[in-house]
């Protein structure tokens, strides 16, 4: 079973039984092209963003910043690419109007728990927000 199989597969697994699953309060920071309907969060596991689309796009990127003083800073993520080959994030493109996604990104690391103000901006290749939604959390 490849990795990306593997980390699928264990993420169904914890989404579908909630296993210390929060849903984080969030703030809609612009967003245009889409809206964020709920953001679940696996202390030391998962974050995963639904989300629906207002209108089609064929691919997307994704930025991660961290809020600091009340100024977003990037934070780096492993792939720009919202769709990309690696089904890394767990999307496939295009979007289209209408459709319901989940954005998910593994926060498990080898650093110590740290927690954080994040700031998710989904865009278009153009570059027009398509959600852009920010929140608190920890990695650990």
């Amino acid at each position: 079973m490849s990795a990306v199989t593997c980390r699928s597969f264990l993420f169904l697994v914890v989404w579908l039984t909630g296993a210390n699953s929060h849903l984080l309060k969030f703030e809609d920071c612009g967003s245009v092209k889409g809206r964020v309907i709920q953001v679940d969060f696996v202390p030391c596991g998962y974050l995963n963003i639904e989300f629906s689309m207002l209108e089609t796009v064929q691919n997307a990127t994704i930025l991660m910043n961290q809020i600091v003083e009340g100024k977003p800073e990037p934070a780096p993520l492993p792939y720009i690419y919202a769709c990309n080959q690696y089904d890394f994030y767990g999307l496939t493109c295009p979007l289209h109007t209408g459709g319901r996604y989940n954005f998910s990104l593994d926060l498990a690391q080898e650093e110590p728990e740290f927690h954080l103000k994040g700031r998710f901006t989904l865009k278009d290749l153009p570059g027009h927000v398509i959600f852009c939604s920010q929140f608190n959390f920890w990695f650990c």
